[in-house]
C-alpha cells in the first residue's frame, strides 16, 4: 500500500469526522450511543489443486494455515436525525506453511443524516487488507439471494477466486444524498469509488492480478403515479482503470481506461399486497481507449411477475429478450431468465435462485474481464436445530461464456487457440464452477459461540490457470459482548 493512499484515507476520515461534528445536533437533543466488542481466534486451512499446471501456476503457492486473532471494536451513535457507525478490526495471523506473520486491517465507517424532512445525506467507506477475496463480498451473500432478479445493480462487483489467496487492499467509498420531492417518489444522486490493489511481496509484481479504480457517478430515482403504479430508474456513468502490472511506474494516463454508460428502468403494477407485474428495460456501453479491447453493447428487455403465496412463501420470476453487440464480432440475440423462490419454515429458511443473462465484468481483479453469458443457480439453507445449535448449507453452479480480449503472453503460449485472423484477437472460452458450503454454530455461552465452517469449489476452464479444486475449513471461537452504553 503507497504512503500516498493511506494519506489520502486519513485525510477523508478527518474530513468526515470534521463534517459529523458541524451536522450533529446540539447537545439538549436525545442521542444514544453504544460501544461493543468482540474477539475471534481460529484456524483457517486452504488448499487448491490446479488441475492442469502451466510455468505460472507452479509458482504460486496453494497452501496456507493460518493461526488468527482478530479483535474488533464497533461504534455507534444514534440521534433522531442521524446515525454514525465505526468499526475497526485487525487480524493477526501465523502462517504454518510458510512460517509468515501477516497483519491485515477492517475497517467501516457508515453515516446517515437527515438535514431536512425531505433530504437526506449518506457516507460510507469501507477498507480492507486481507487475502480472502470473499471477505469483500460476504456480507452481500445473504442479500444477493434476496434481491430482485436481473438487477443492474454496478455494486455487484465480486473479486475472481483464480487469484487464490493473493494478498491485496480493497478501498469502497460512498456518497450519496435523497430527496423526496412528493410521497413515495425520491431521486438520488451519488458517487462511489472502489480502488484494489495487490500487494507486492518481496519486492516481485505479480503479473496475472490486475489492479483497478472505479468512478461511479449515478442517479436512481422511484416515482409513484398512483397507488397501484410507480416507475423506478438509475442511471450511471464508469471511468474505469486497469494498472500496467509489467511497468508499475506507468502514469495513470498511459493505462488503460475506458467508459461504461448504464440505465435501467422499471414500471410496476402492484394489484395488492401478494402481487406486482413489470415491464423492464436496461442498457450498457463500454468503450475502451485501446483497439485490443472491443467494445461492447448489451440491451435487455422483458417483464418479472412476483408473488407472495403466504407471510412465509415468496417467488418471483422474470425473462424477456437480450442483445448484445462486440465491436468486430457478429450479434447475439439470446433470452434473459431469472427465478427465485423463498420459503420460511418455523426453524428453518430456503432460498433458491437462478438466473440467466448477459453481462459485462470489468472489475474482478484478474484478467477474465468483459462481455460474458453467466448462467448462475444458488440454494442456500439455513436451520435452527436447538437454541444452541444451528446449521446452513449452500451450493452454487455457474458457467461462463466468456469473451475477451487474448493477451500476448497466452498467444504466445497457445493455451487457446488461434485467432483465425491477426484482426480477430477476440477469444470465445468457458468457465464451469461448482461450490459447496456448509456451517454449524454452537452457543456454548450468552456470548462466547463456537463455529466450524467447510467450502468446496471445483472449477473447470480452458485456461490452464482457470482448472483447479479448493478445499477450506476454519475454525474458529468468537466472543461478543456490548462494552459500555451512554
Amino acid at each position: 500500500m503507497s504512503k500516498n493512499h493511506l494519506q489520502l484515507n486519513f485525510i477523508c476520515i478527518c474530513y468526515f469526522s470534521l463534517l459529523i461534528s458541524i451536522l450533529s445536533p446540539c447537545p439538549t437533543l436525545a442521542r444514544q450511543a453504544a460501544l461493543s466488542g468482540t474477539v475471534s481466534s481460529g484456524i483457517d486451512f486452504w488448499t487448491r489443486e490446479y488441475k492442469n499446471f502451466s510455468s505460472q501456476t507452479q509458482q504460486t503457492e496453494t497452501d496456507k494455515q493460518y493461526w488468527f486473532v482478530n479483535p474488533a471494536l464497533s461504534y455507534i451513535s444514534q440521534s433522531k436525525t442521524n446515525t454514525i457507525y465505526l468499526q475497526y478490526q485487525p487480524s493477526f495471523k501465523y502462517n504454518t506453511v510458510s512460517d509468515q506473520t501477516n497483519l491485515d486491517h477492517s475497517a467501516l465507517f457508515d453515516s446517515n443524516f437527515a438535514l431536512a424532512k425531505t433530504w437526506s445525506f449518506s457516507v460510507k467507506d469501507q477498507f480492507i487488507l486481507t487475502d480472502n477475496p470473499t471477505q469483500a463480498t460476504e456480507n452481500d451473500t445473504e442479500s444477493s439471494l434476496t434481491q430482485e432478479p436481473v438487477s443492474a445493480d454496478t455494486d455487484n462487483d465480486e473479486l475472481s477466486q483464480d487469484q487464490g489467496r493473493k494478498r491485496f487492499w480493497n478501498n469502497i467509498a460512498k456518497l450519496e444524498t435523497s430527496y423526496l420531492y412528493a410521497k413515495n417518489s425520491q431521486i438520488t444522486l451519488g458517487y462511489h469509488y472502489n480502488a484494489l490493489r495487490y500487494v507486492e511481496i518481496n519486492n516481485t509484481v505479480d503479473t496475472s492480478a490486475i489492479d483497478h479504480d472505479k468512478h461511479d457517478l449515478f442517479s436512481s430515482g422511484e416515482h409513484r403515479l398512483n397507488q397501484r403504479w410507480k416507475q423506478t430508474f438509475s442511471l450511471h456513468y464508469i471511468k474505469g482503470t486497469y494498472f500496467d502490472r509489467f511497468n508499475p511506474e506507468t502514469s495513470i494516463n498511459e493505462n488503460e481506461n475506458f467508459t461504461q454508460h448504464q440505465l435501467n428502468t422499471q414500471l410496476h403494477f402492484t394489484p395488492d399486497k401478494r402481487r406486482q407485474w413489470s415491464l423492464k428495460y436496461s442498457m450498457e456501453d463500454t468503450r475502451h481507449n485501446n483497439e485490443q479491447n472491443k467494445n461492447t453493447f448489451i440491451n435487455n428487455i422483458g417483464g418479472a411477475w412476483r408473488f407472495s403465496f403466504s407471510p412465509l412463501d415468496n417467488c418471483s420470476v422474470s425473462g424477456g429478450l437480450s442483445h448484445a453487440d462486440t465491436e468486430g464480432q457478429e450479434t447475439t440475440w439470446d433470452y434473459n431468465a431469472a427465478l427465485k423462490l423463498s420459503k420460511k419454515f418455523q426453524h428453518g429458511k430456503l432460498d433458491i435462485l437462478f438466473s440467466k443473462q448477459y453481462d459485462t465484468q470489468n472489475f474482478t481483479g484478474s484478467d477474465n474481464n468483459g462481455l460474458v453469458d453467466d448462467y448462475n443457480a444458488r440454494i442456500q439453507y439455513s436451520h435452527k436445530i436447538s437454541p444452541q445449535l444451528s446449521l446452513s448449507v449452500n451450493g452454487v453452479y455457474n458457467y461462463q461464456k466468456n469473451l475477451f480480449s487474448q493477451t500476448e503472453q497466452q498467444q504466445n503460449e497457445n493455451i487457446l487457440s488461434s485467432p483465425q485472423n491477426e484482426n480477430d484477437k477476440n477469444i470465445t472460452n468457458y468457465r464451469k464452477r461448482h461450490e459447496i458450503g456448509t456451517q454449524v454454530k454452537y452457543k456454548i455461552h450468552k456470548k462466547l459461540i463456537a463455529s466450524i465452517q467447510y467450502i468446496y469449489s471445483n472449477q473447470t476452464g480452458d485456461i490452464d490457470d482457470d482448472s483447479y479444486i479448493d478445499h477450506q475449513l476454519v475454525l474458529q471461537f468468537t466472543w461478543a459482548g456490548n462494552l459500555n452504553r451512554w
